[in-house]
């Protein structure tokens, strides 16, 4: 009986907190789903400075889930940084594989671009993930590829 009483406990608990964390959620949401992507970009690096992850997160892939074939060249890169953001948290927590998958999907849209300035920067983490792999091989081909493409744009930050 005493671990029935235990049991019931944690699940009203975390049905609570569940509850109280959508709703936080759908705030958030209801906030900044008409904001430009680049504010909401921008409200989303406010939130990871004060180390509030999970809210960068939802911001990053609220800009990202606007991606659509019709969309105009700007709005792309954003939805693309949206991408790269958000892998850059998953990879500062150590999870390299979703930082990947996120970094990959980012690199698909930057590529479809005329200008395509930001892709040295996701040529060099998906590189940084492939040596945390121990694939220097293919880690090495990335940062290559991100070299070269940072000197089409003279862009020394991020060669």
């Amino acid at each position: 009986m005493k671990r029935f009483c235990i049991y019931s406990i944690l699940l009203l608990f975390f049905t609570i907190c569940s509850a109280q964390d959508r709703a936080a959620y759908d705030t958030l949401y209801n906030r900044v789903i008409s904001l430009p992507s680049e504010e909401v970009i921008k409200l989303g690096d406010e939130y990871l400075e004060k180390n509030y992850m999970d809210t960068a997160i939802v911001l990053y892939s609220i800009v990202y889930s606007r991606f659509h074939d019709g969309m105009n060249e700007k709005d792309r890169i954003l939805c693309a940084i949206g991408y790269l953001k958000m892998g850059n948290v998953y990879y500062s927590q150590g999870n390299y594989t979703n930082a990947l998958e996120l970094y990959i999907k980012g690199l698909k849209i930057c590529e479809t671009c005329k200008v395509q300035k930001e892709l040295s920067r996701f040529y060099n983490n998906i590189g940084n993930i492939y040596c945390v792999f121990q694939e220097y091989e293919k880690g090495i081909n990335y940062y290559e590829k991100g070299y070269e493409n940072s000197k089409l744009y003279n862009d020394k930050e991020r060669g």
